[in-house]
C-alpha cells in the first residue's frame, strides 16, 4: 500500500543558500554639475518675401479687383488668418502689421499701398 511517508524535515536541495553581501564599490566622488546657461532667444525669422519674376508680375497685372488684390497680399505673405472667412480689412490689417506699415486711406488704398511695397512698384491703378 501506499502510504505517504511523513517524517522529520529533512534539508532539500532546493533549500536556498543565503549568500554573503557583495560589497558595493567605493564611491567617486563627482564634481557638481554646472549649470548650463539658458538657450538664447531664437530670432523671430521673418519670412523671406519671394523674388520678383514673370509669373509674380503676371499674377500682380490679373489683380484687378480689391478682392483678387487682398487675395494676392494673402498668399504672397503666406498670412493665415485667424478666422476661416477672414473680412478684407482683417486681411489688410494683418498684412500691414507684418510689414510694419501703418494703414493710410481706404480699403483700396490700403491694398494699392501693400501690393507697391510687396512687388517695388506701383499697383497698375
Amino acid at each position: 500500500d501506499l502510504k505517504g511517508g511523513g517524517g522529520g524535515a529533512k534539508p532539500s536541495a532546493l533549500t536556498p543558500r543565503t549568500r554573503p553581501p557583495t560589497p558595493s564599490p567605493p564611491e567617486v566622488e563627482k564634481p557638481p554639475l554646472e549649470e548650463a546657461p539658458p538657450p538664447a532667444p531664437r530670432p523671430q525669422q521673418s519670412r523671406p518675401l519671394p523674388a520678383p519674376g514673370p509669373p509674380r508680375k503676371r499674377r500682380l497685372a490679373a489683380a484687378t479687383t480689391l478682392v483678387s488684390k487682398v487675395e494676392l497680399i494673402k498668399e504672397e505673405l503666406q498670412l493665415l488668418p485667424r478666422e476661416p472667412e477672414a473680412s478684407i480689412s482683417a486681411l489688410l490689417r494683418e498684412a500691414h502689421l507684418v510689414l510694419c506699415m501703418q494703414p493710410v486711406g481706404g480699403l483700396v488704398t490700403q491694398a494699392g499701398a501693400v501690393l507697391a511695397y510687396l512687388f517695388g512698384e506701383g499697383d497698375g491703378e
